[in-house]
């Protein structure tokens, strides 16, 4: 398992905000959960824990299966990040989304492995409160 954090170039706010009362994605964030989500379909040895889209990153625990296709965390990363920058340009294009400039998402990625079930808690744990958290740095 693995705890990928993925940043928006710039750390630019593109997806969306966040409010007292949790994440308000934009329609690009909704777009970013949706190719999150289906990570598994392109992936068959990608299996997909908590995660959450944020204005400026992802955070996502996942799952990569040993398996003959040699698929590694790199590989499903770069992916993603490309599917959803062909996905977020035809939004500038066609529904007058910001403009994202040269790069939507920073060049690498932020990953750990997860090697206990207490640091797979921690994560998600993490990850459920990172809302929150965002609201009481801006908001306090």
């Amino acid at each position: 398992m693995y705890f990928v954090t993925i940043c928006v170039e710039e750390r630019r706010p593109l997806f969306g905000a966040v409010a007292s009362s949790g994440m308000v994605q934009s329609a690009a964030g909704e777009m970013v959960a949706q190719v999150w989500r289906e990570l598994p379909l392109t992936h068959p040895t990608v299996t997909l824990d908590e995660w959450v889209v944020m204005p400026d990153h992802l955070h996502g625990i996942l799952t990569l299966a040993a398996s003959d296709s040699g698929v590694s965390l790199s590989q499903v990363v770069s992916r993603f990040k490309s599917f959803s920058t062909r996905l977020y340009r035809q939004g500038v294009r066609d529904q007058a989304w910001p403009e994202c400039g040269a790069r939507l998402w920073q060049r690498s990625f932020h990953e750990r492995v997860i090697r206990n079930d207490e640091a797979l808690a921690a994560r998600r744990q993490y990850i459920q409160d990172n809302p929150r958290r965002w609201w009481e740095k801006r908001s306090g």
